[in-house]
């Protein structure tokens, strides 16, 4: 409506802003701060108070000449504001502070002592921490004068003497620690001496060591005495026993109270065995003959250097380990001794040498046989004052033999040896071959051709080989050297005849045969007596030679026969006798009678027998004289019962018995049955007497 309000006034002063200043104050290793602020206002009065520390803590007063300690180091920045009365408020005002820590240094020794060996570099080190810093370089002084070296290690290695190190570190926010202090003294290193003393052939070892030290004592040993084995004892003065012979480095280090080592001391030891040795000889010295002397040395850890000879007390040019020699017959003493590289000679080793003669073979052999012992004699001599000797036999057949007289025999024959090797108990040898011949047995045989009764033997000698001997010989005392003997024999019966056969070696060889002497046996069929009748014909046979001759001839047909027909025209009794003769020209007889009947008598049998053991007339025999068979020949008692029955001519007829029981004496009847030479059935009875 435009219509407008009286005016109103205002009155509005216009005051300045107050103005406000900050600073703070912190010492090295402190957490303070020594605050110092300001405010001002024109017209006004400053009637409130902000501060800010930084870490989070605020208050509402006052800061001039304040203290506030943080908790901890580092770095803050403080904030302040000031207001007037009518609340007009400064500028806030920053400032930052550096809440200082100060640096802590101590100092070590590498070898964390205060003393250290003369020689021996050692490292002191500065150890140092500062909190919300670091640390940016080190002061070192020795002795009061400055040592250039920003590092927190010193490297020194001096002389004998004290010395006094100091060092201080600065950090990044310019604190400087306290001075740390470390006086290192330098002593001087201890000095130690080695040595051993061995006996050739013992392991142990006799030590000497020493140790020195200026200013200080010895008061540790280490020694190493080279074969694996250690000891931390003082080795003056002890002993050490090896296992082994050998050479071995040992060493010595002596420590003094500080701790400084000496020098290594070092020294070789040889553990020398002592040589053993022995002689080998084999026994075998014989007159100029070489022979040999070997010495067998052994030493461990060492080898054999040379070797002295001696010879009955003359020493030899001989250094090596074998000696040969030549020498006469005698007794000589060797002696060896030797070195081994270590220096150890050897205990001095004797040998007794004898030196020997040859022996001289001396044997005889004969020529002999195959398979009889050679006849050998042995006479060899030793030609020493011990006469034993060895003896070896061989043949040229390989066989052999120890023995002082073999016993050799030989399986063929022809030309042989035998080598006999005699030997002296040194060996001296000497040899002897023989030839011998051996022969092969004879064979003595000899077959007897004809034996006949009074001539001379028929003998074929069938022997073999050269035989230079026969020899014969019977049972009956005839002996002969003859190559075929003229034995005769004037006895029938059985004889043995000997041959023995020899060569010129003695090789023997015999056989005996037997033979029977008897007459020629001329058998002749029929054997005994016959009968037949008149103009009956007899076959005649004979054997046991060669030719024939009968007498009388006149009723033969062929009186040279073997086998002549017999026929005779009269009753009688012809006697005939033939004579046989061998091819050898032995004759024999025989005899045959020949009983000639009337014609139709066919049968002769005795009236009478005897059956009583006498061997005379025992048996009934029938004789068959003009019967070319007989079919039956029967005998009965009295009563008609048949006691006896054949049914040829040939029986050896009834002996009394009937079913083995001896008939009584009577008179019996026979009857018989047969055909005559003419082919005529022919029979006939009679009556006999048995007679007791």
């Amino acid at each position: 409506n435009t219509c407008k309000s009286d005016t109103v006034n205002k009155t509005i002063t216009v005051v300045s802003k107050p103005s406000a200043t900050l600073s703070a104050i912190n010492n090295c290793g402190s957490k303070s701060i020594a605050i110092t602020a300001s405010a001002c206002v024109i017209n006004d009065n400053i009637t409130s108070y902000y501060i800010a520390y930084g870490d989070g803590t605020t208050a509402l007063v006052n800061p001039n000449n304040t203290n506030y300690t943080y908790a901890n180091y580092g770095s803050y920045t403080i904030k302040y504001v000031a207001k007037s009365s009518i609340g007009c408020a400064s500028d806030t005002v920053s400032f930052p502070v550096l809440v200082k820590d100060k640096p802590v240094v101590s100092l070590s020794v590498n070898s964390n002592k205060d003393s250290v060996c003369l020689g021996s570099s050692y490292i002191i080190t500065a150890t140092s921490s500062v909190a919300a810093s670091t640390i940016t370089n080190y002061t070192w002084l020795k002795d009061g004068v400055n040592i250039i070296n920003n590092a927190n290690n010193l490297t020194e290695n001096n002389t004998t003497g004290t010395y006094i190190y100091s060092v201080i570190a600065t950090a990044a926010n310019t604190c400087k620690s306290d001075t740390a202090t470390k006086i290192i003294t330098v002593v001087s290193k201890p000095s130690a001496t080695l040595s051993a003393i061995n006996n050739c052939g013992s392991k142990s070892i006799a030590i000497t060591a020493s140790a020195n030290v200026t200013n200080d004592n010895i008061t540790s040993y280490f020694i190493a005495y080279g074969d694996g084995t250690t000891a931390l004892v003082n080795p003056n003065n002890t002993n050490y026993t090896y296992a082994n012979y050998g050479s071995y480095t040992s060493k010595y280090v002596a420590k003094s109270s500080v701790g400084c080592a000496s020098d290594t001391a070092f020294y070789n030891v040889v553990v020398k065995d002592k040589p053993t040795l022995s002689i080998t000889y084999n026994n075998n010295a014989c007159d100029t003959t070489n022979f040999t002397l070997t010495a067998n040395a052994t030493v461990n850890g060492s080898t054999i250097n040379n070797y002295t000879w001696l010879r009955n007390g003359i020493l030899l040019p001989i250094t090596i380990n074998q000696l040969t020699d030549n020498q006469s017959t005698n007794n000589y003493t060797y002696k060896v001794l030797t070195t081994a590289t270590t220096g150890c000679p050897s205990d001095t080793v004797t040998q007794l040498v004898t030196v020997q003669r040859y022996p001289k073979t001396i044997f005889t052999a004969g020529s002999g046989c195959v398979g009889k012992p050679i006849v050998i004699t042995n006479n060899s001599i030793n030609n020493n004052t011990n006469n034993s000797l060895l003896y070896a036999w061989r043949t040229s057949d390989a066989q052999n033999s120890n023995a002082v007289v073999p016993n050799f025999s030989f399986g063929t024959s022809g030309n042989k040896s035998i080598t006999l090797k005699t030997t002296t108990s040194n060996g001296c040898a000497d040899s002897l071959t023989k030839p011998i011949t051996i022969e092969d047995y004879p064979v003595a045989n000899f077959t007897i051709t004809e034996a006949c009764l009074g001539k001379v033997l028929a003998i074929t000698n069938s022997s073999t080989d050269a035989i230079s001997n026969y020899n014969w010989s019977t049972n009956n005392n005839q002996t002969s050297n003859a190559t075929l003997p003229n034995f005769i024999f004037n006895t029938v019966g059985n004889y043995d005849i000997k041959l023995q056969v020899a060569t010129a070696n003695n090789c023997t060889n015999g056989i005996t045969k037997q033979t029977t002497i008897q007459a020629v046996k001329i058998k002749t069929t029929p054997a005994v007596d016959t009968i037949v009748q008149v103009n009956q014909t007899l076959q005649l046979n004979t054997t046991g030679a060669s030719s024939y001759t009968w007498l009388p001839s006149s009723n033969l047909n062929n009186a040279l026969s073997s086998s002549p027909i017999f026929t005779a025209s009269t009753t009688g009794i012809y006697p005939l006798k033939v004579e046989g003769t061998t091819a050898a020209g032995c004759k024999g007889t025989a005899n045959i009678v020949v009983k000639v009947f009337a014609a139709n008598n066919y049968i002769w049998i005795p009236n009478a027998f005897t059956p009583n053991n006498d061997n005379l007339n025992d048996r009934l025999r029938l004789t068959c004289s003009g019967l070319q068979s007989l079919t039956n020949f029967a005998i009965y008692n009295r009563y008609g019962e048949l006691l006896y029955q054949q049914n040829n001519c040939n029986s050896i007829g009834w002996d009394g018995t009937y079913k083995g029981k001896l008939q009584p004496q009577g008179v019996y009847v026979y009857t018989w049955q047969g055909t005559d030479y003419k082919g005529n059935a022919v029979n006939g009875k009679g009556t006999i007497m048995l007679v007791q």
